[in-house]
């Protein structure tokens, strides 16, 4: 991953919840427009079931977005 890459994850990481929400949907969204996607079908759904478990811990009171397994891609 390139410094800049890095920045932006860090960036993303100081948003709070919500727009952190707006931002991942806004990337999917756009990783579908790009000429060559690296992504799958099956990486975007797995992508999205990290995604959802860790909003349904948010709403539980779980707060360990973090202990969600993150798919490498």
């Amino acid at each position: 991953m390139t410094e800049n890459a890095s920045k932006i994850l860090e960036s993303f990481d100081r948003l709070d919840p919500i727009e952190q929400h707006a931002v991942v949907v806004s990337l999917i969204r756009r990783s579908g427009e790009l000429p060559t996607s690296p992504l799958t079908d099956d990486d975007l759904c797995g992508i999205a079931d990290d995604l959802f478990a860790s909003l349904d811990d948010e709403e539980n009171g779980n707060n360990n977005a973090e202990d969600v397994p993150q798919k490498d891609l």
